[in-house]
């Protein structure tokens, strides 16, 4: 059957805080105690949306999976192994440098540095531009955090392919034995590397340019057995089947104004359709 439920709000973020609540409740007290997740699909119009959307049911502590939830650019362990690809091949980069060291994802446990020491050593880094590169400042300030990071790393990055640093950087930092439930993503980094390689892009540079043009948008396979709500986009969505369905958002913004005749001399509008009423073409060919 079909079900409609009006929500009605003055502006935006009334409307949305509306859907969300209403969204909420549907499914915590309707639709999940009698169903499953995995046969919940939620459908949107635009990624923004989607992105707005799948924020939800994390903090209802339902699973939820998106088009996006298995893209490789868009994961964090990915992330970051891209951004210390990037400072290997490029020692300047300080941003790279800073997304690699100081994310826990990959040397968290080997820095022996909190969070907060490293917030504050770059402040005081920071306030005297023109000096040291990040990770010159680094290596001098935390000599043992160096040579347990990145040290190993940089003075290979000339001799070892895209494909091989990743293994090593994979090895090093124990990311199948810290993240084994992130292990599809890691191993399919490590595909795309390899192909990439047998394409030619072996360099780190060459790897990084291809990664940019086609690599982000690469994708682990999303397993079929997954117990979770899916969101997806209404184009996405075209030949799939879902017991339930939910459409959370069905307005539409009012078209523009489009001119049907404009002062030449003036480029005003002399007289557009959908206006607010007739007296209002009648004034605006006579003004």
């Amino acid at each position: 059957y079909v079900r409609l439920t009006r929500i009605e709000a003055r502006y935006a973020a009334d409307l949305m805080a509306e859907v969300r609540e209403e969204l909420r409740v549907l499914l915590e007290e309707d639709i999940l105690p009698r169903r499953s997740p995995g046969d919940v699909a939620i459908l949107v119009r635009k990624n923004d949306e989607a992105a707005e959307v799948a924020s939800w049911p994390s903090e209802w502590q339902i699973p939820v999976v998106t088009e996006h939830s298995f893209r490789l650019g868009g994961h964090p362990l990915i992330t970051r192994l891209v951004d210390a690809l990037a400072f290997l091949e490029y020692p300047m980069d300080d941003a790279a440098f800073w997304s690699a060291v100081s994310g826990p994802e990959l040397f968290g446990p080997f820095l022996g540095l909190r969070p907060e020491e490293l917030t504050d050593w770059l402040a005081r880094t920071r306030e005297h531009p023109g000096g040291p590169s990040l990770f010159a400042a680094f290596r001098k300030d935390f000599p043992v955090a160096w040579q347990r990071t990145l040290a190993p790393f940089s003075d290979q990055s000339g001799l070892l392919s895209a494909y091989d640093m990743v293994r090593e950087l994979i090895r090093h930092c124990r990311l199948f034995e810290r993240y084994p439930e992130h292990a599809p993503f890691l191993q399919r980094f490590s595909e795309v590397a390899f192909a990439a390689e047998n394409k030619g892009f072996s360099s780190l540079s060459a790897f990084l340019g291809h990664w940019a043009a086609a690599g982000v948008d690469e994708r682990v396979p999303m397993p079929e057995n997954m117990d979770a709500v899916r969101i997806l986009s209404m184009h996405k969505a075209k030949g799939l089947e879902f017991p339930v369905v939910i459409a959370p958002f069905h307005h539409q913004a009012d078209p523009p104004y489009k001119p049907l005749a404009v002062d030449e001399s003036t480029g005003i509008p002399l007289i557009t359709y959908r206006e607010n009423s007739a007296a209002d073409s009648v004034r605006g060919m006579t003004e």
